[in-house]
């Protein structure tokens, strides 16, 4: 299906030249030729989506088909589910869609976007398991847990102490009381979110609402659109994003009963803002640092993160990181995202440019950031404090200027 997309594309593309090079009589013929040729590859187009919307609906019976027994207790609810699901009519256009699979020559399709029938209700189906992995995996606890231990944990989850590793799957096992530890182990391995982003929810952390969990699949309410669509907006409306992404990296941060959460991937593109909502949300989670705060070495001490050099990249200490009661690395890394790029570039902030008259007015907004920022042994001994002293200079600014948002 790709191959015959992009050849009538190229077709195309001849047929606009002879279009614009020949005779009038001729440009009358190839009119009609063109507009043939793009009716035949918008059609072709929309069959092809409709296709990958059936395949992504299908994903669950594969996924059930390689493990029933981790997938069994969601069977009736999924069904339930995904016979209420439409293609989303918002979606962008097939044109829109045409132009920008074609340049990609892609087939590969992890999320896709869908409304519930009768509502105004539109979901957000993620698949989580393209890499084929698991098939490699032996379907047993103590063949998963072995795994999980063994695993170089880069780009999943990481889990500290590995020795408290039970207690946690026990304490996700007293939330998802449907899933059976087999199916706890299996998400741990492929991806943490089906299992976390329910529960963080729960307990009102900024992630979108899941509506269900089907294998592999995740189908959470539409959050709105990611950051990067922001970075040329008002800045009132930015600075308002900016402070709910303070919020969120203090919350994170404390996490909830024994467990700190750190976020080791902030990008413009993991990060999602709704307009009407006025809500900004984590939407990928994958890479989520957890720490069981009960066994640290250091128990009444806050980690204060001091920047590693590794343009183009985060880069962190597990081993400072999980030595400790509390770490401000999520202040850190949200404040670095406001204020400047991996590359340490000034003008790639998030909040970049900041207007002339509101660092006039304000001069200490982009103080406080810098501060936060770099958080100088001499005066700064963890940023919890930076950033409380940053978001009431942020509050300070967006009620003085409440109607240019």
């Amino acid at each position: 299906m790709c191959g015959l997309l992009s050849f009538t594309f190229e077709q195309i593309l001849n047929q606009v030249v002879r279009v614009a090079s020949g005779s009038p009589k001729m440009r009358e013929l190839s009119h009609i030729r063109l507009i043939i040729l793009l009716i035949v590859a918008l059609n072709t187009l929309d069959f092809k989506m409709q296709l990958q919307d059936q395949e992504h609906l299908n994903k669950f019976q594969e996924d059930l088909d390689y493990c029933p027994q981790c997938f069994q207790s969601q069977k009736d609810t999924c069904k339930n589910l995904t016979e209420k699901l439409v293609t989303n009519s918002e979606q962008p256009s097939v044109w829109q869609n045409f132009i920008t699979l074609l340049p990609q020559r892609s087939c590969k399709r992890s999320n896709r976007l869908y409304a519930v029938h009768g509502t105004q209700t539109r979901l957000l189906a993620k698949y989580f398991a393209n890499s084929k992995d698991h098939f490699n995996f032996t379907l047993n606890e103590r063949a998963l847990k072995s795994k999980f231990l063994a695993a170089e944990r880069l780009d999943g989850m990481q889990f500290y102490p590995l020795k408290r590793i039970d207690r946690f799957v026990d304490f996700l096992g007293t939330y998802h009381t449907n899933l059976p530890s087999l199916t706890i182990w299996l998400y741990l391995l492929v991806n943490i979110q089906p299992l976390f982003m329910p529960l963080l929810y729960s307990r009102d952390f900024l992630v979108p609402k899941t509506q269900g969990v089907c294998g592999f699949t995740i189908y959470q309410e539409y959050a709105g659109q990611d950051l990067w669509h922001y970075y040329r907006e008002n800045f009132f409306l930015k600075l308002e994003i900016a402070k709910q992404l303070l919020l969120a990296s203090v919350k994170f941060s404390h996490g909830f009963g024994d467990y700190r959460f750190y976020i080791t991937d902030l990008t413009a593109d993991n990060v999602v803002y709704s307009v009407p909502e006025n809500r900004l949300s984590f939407v990928d989670l994958d890479t989520l640092f957890v720490v069981d705060s009960k066994a640290v070495k250091y128990k009444s001490s806050t980690h204060r993160h001091e920047y590693i050099e590794c343009p183009g990249c985060f880069a962190y200490s597990p081993d400072d990181i999980a030595s400790y009661f509390l770490s401000d690395l999520n202040i850190y890394s949200a404040c670095q995202f406001l204020s400047e790029d991996l590359y340490r570039d000034k003008t790639k902030g998030f909040l970049y440019p900041i207007p002339d008259w509101v660092m006039e007015k304000y001069p200490e907004l982009w103080k406080r950031l810098e501060h936060c920022v770099a958080c100088p042994m001499e005066n700064c001994s963890d940023r919890f404090g930076a950033v409380e002293k940053l978001l009431r200079e942020i509050d300070k600014i967006l009620k003085d200027n409440g109607n240019k948002s």
